[in-house]
C-alpha cells in the first residue's frame, strides 16, 4: 500500500525527483495516442486497454514488429503472436 500522498512522500526527504528516461517518454506518448484513439485518458487506456504484458515486453527491449502504414489489424496480429510467443 503506497503510503500517504503517494510516490513523491516516499522518496527521501530533499531527493530531487527523477527526470523521466528516453523509454518513460516514449511510453508516456505511446498511451497519450492509444487514448486518442479510444477517447479516454492516458491513465484510463493504460489500466483499462493496454495488456500489462505488453508494456512489460516494452521495459524489457521486445517490441512486435509492426510498422505505422501496417493495417490495425495486421498490428494486433502481430502483437497477439507476440503475446503467444513471449507465454511459451
Amino acid at each position: 500500500c503506497p503510503p500517504p500522498g503517494g510516490a513523491a512522500a516516499a522518496r527521501p526527504t530533499g531527493a530531487p525527483p527523477r527526470p523521466p528516461t528516453p523509454r518513460t517518454r516514449a511510453l508516456a506518448g505511446v498511451m497519450r495516442s492509444v487514448a486518442e484513439l479510444l477517447g479516454n485518458t492516458p491513465t484510463v487506456a493504460r489500466a483499462s486497454y493496454v495488456d500489462p504484458r505488453v508494456v512489460d515486453l516494452y521495459h524489457d527491449g521486445v517490441l512486435a514488429p509492426v510498422q505505422p502504414e501496417m493495417p490495425r489489424e495486421a498490428v494486433e496480429k502481430s502483437v497477439l503472436a507476440l503475446l503467444e510467443e513471449e507465454a511459451g
